[in-house]
């Protein structure tokens, strides 16, 4: 297994045990979401750079271009989120199936608190949510939502921990006169 594809697994077992975590914790639904989504974020970011430094340094010697420090980056963010985004899926159709029946009375309380919209919309609103969650949608939306941010953070990652080998490898060695 490469070096990226191990970080992948890796974020995604520490993702999802984020989310196990927050779900025993007994997190408030409108809560739960917010948490989840900030701090399996936080954790893909340490990984993604984790593993492009792991692949430099373990790959290639210390240096590394563009093109193989995006590969390792979106590789490990495509393992993670496939595996995530299926366990997401087993978490709403199988570990909490009722989760959208406790989440929308926190949210249309929040949306009373915090929006402007009139009581018709928030309901229309409500019923739209409802009917369209499922367990596929909702691992739809996380595979989807979390390529297309993190593949532009994996972008700005390759392009700053690119490292190219000196021009010249006798540089570092002090010059001797010669006679």
């Amino acid at each position: 297994m490469n070096t990226a594809t191990k970080y992948g697994n890796y974020c995604a077992l520490f993702c999802i045990g984020i989310i196990m975590v927050l779900h025993f914790a007994g997190v408030q639904p409108l809560i739960f979401m917010g948490m989840s989504t900030f701090l399996t974020f936080i954790v893909d970011l340490i990984f993604i750079f984790i593993s492009i430094r792991s692949t430099r340094l373990k790959d290639y010697n210390g240096f590394i271009d563009f093109k193989n420090a995006a590969k390792a980056g979106l590789t490990t963010i495509i393992i993670s989120t496939i595996l995530v985004s299926f366990f997401i899926y087993l978490y709403y159709a199988f570990i909490n199936p009722g989760f959208i029946d406790k989440f929308l009375p926190n949210y249309e309380s929040w949306m009373k608190v915090h929006s402007k919209k009139s009581a018709e919309e928030m309901k229309e609103m409500l019923t739209t949510i409802s009917t369209g969650f499922t367990p596929i949608s909702a691992a739809w939306g996380t595979f989807s939502q979390t390529l297309f941010i993190e593949t532009f953070i994996v972008l700005i990652f390759a392009r700053f921990m690119r490292s190219n080998p000196p021009e010249h490898p006798n540089q570092t060695e002090s010059a001797e006169p010669t006679e």
